[in-house]
């Protein structure tokens, strides 16, 4: 089983001021924003007394009311229907939580709101309220996880989406990472996970040479971006990594190859290109304004 943890209640209070009138007191408010760890809720008493607490100890008693309203089903105000189920919850924590949900519930006038059952997985569902209440999930397996993936997107959840970018990229709960880095960078790109994306990327990099030249060639651009620009790319040279760009790119037409040649080639060093090498990208792109104005500087330095 795989657990996906996250505190987020610290952060629920970062742009928040609290006015409450009994008792007394006459604010709460959230001092110091630049750090987390000296933010303190400062309750301004009528006698100009001052009490603190820090915010990391008041989001845990907040939390732990909260998970007790989730598990109890206390006030609960609204429901969410995915087929034939009704589950209920909270309208404000689904409007806090899930960002793709927040136009229908400005607008439904009711207490249900209905979800298509064929795009987000009833359990799926429920796993991502779990962790918008709770902060924790277990799951069975790696695909469960890429099953919440899934429906934390269509949700516009994005802190259960980072949490299971980080599952899914621990190596020390799982070889699932290093043995379907492929298959992770596609699901990084169609549920729109940057995290997932950047941490599969870099592990491509830090392995090129064993990917290239299938199934690399598939992939989107931007990605291979990412890994031209990463430090940790595995390639035995700056002529290489030439020679893999070069690769790639061919199998565009215009425009596309021109556009995809350039944001590449920008970052590979003509420095440290042989004479023969600089003469073939003269041959072959010396037209290109990117190119050209690169290998000028490199014929110089000659």
């Amino acid at each position: 089983s795989r657990t996906l943890r996250k505190d987020y209640f610290s952060d629920l209070l970062l742009d928040h001021t609290f006015c409450i009138s009994s008792c007394k007191i006459e604010s709460i408010s959230v001092k110091d924003r630049s750090v987390l760890q000296n933010f303190k809720l400062t309750l301004m008493m009528a006698s100009d007394a001052t009490l603190s607490i820090s915010a990391t100890e008041f989001a845990d008693i907040f939390q732990k009311q909260v998970i007790s309203t989730h598990d109890r089903n206390l006030f609960v105000d609204f429901s969410i229907r995915i087929g034939t189920q009704d589950i209920r919850c909270h309208r404000l924590v689904i409007w806090l939580f899930c960002e793709k949900l927040r136009g229908k519930l400005e607008t439904t006038e009711g207490s249900v709101l209905t979800i298509d059952g064929e795009q987000i997985l009833n359990q799926s569902f429920r796993s991502v309220l779990d962790f918008i209440y709770c902060g924790q999930i277990t799951a069975k397996s790696s695909e469960e996880v890429i099953d919440i993936l899934g429906a934390a997107h269509r949700l516009g959840a994005e802190i259960v989406k980072e949490a299971c970018a980080s599952s899914l990229t621990d190596p020390a709960k799982t070889s699932y990472f290093s043995n379907n880095l492929m298959y992770l960078l596609d699901v990084a790109q169609r549920f729109e996970c940057p995290a997932l994306q950047e941490k599969v990327g870099n592990r491509i990099a830090e392995n090129f040479s064993k990917f290239f030249p299938i199934p690399l060639m598939d992939m989107d651009p931007q990605v291979w971006l990412g890994l031209v620009k990463s430090g940790t790319i595995d390639v035995r040279g700056e002529h290489q990594l030439l020679e893999c760009i070069l690769t790639y790119v061919r199998q565009f037409s215009e425009p596309k190859l021109t556009d995809v040649f350039e944001q590449l080639i920008s970052h590979v060093n003509f420095f440290a290109l042989s004479p023969e090498k600089l003469f073939q990208l003269e041959t072959e792109f010396g037209g290109n304004s990117v190119c050209s104005q690169k290998l000028f500087q490199a014929f110089r330095n000659l």
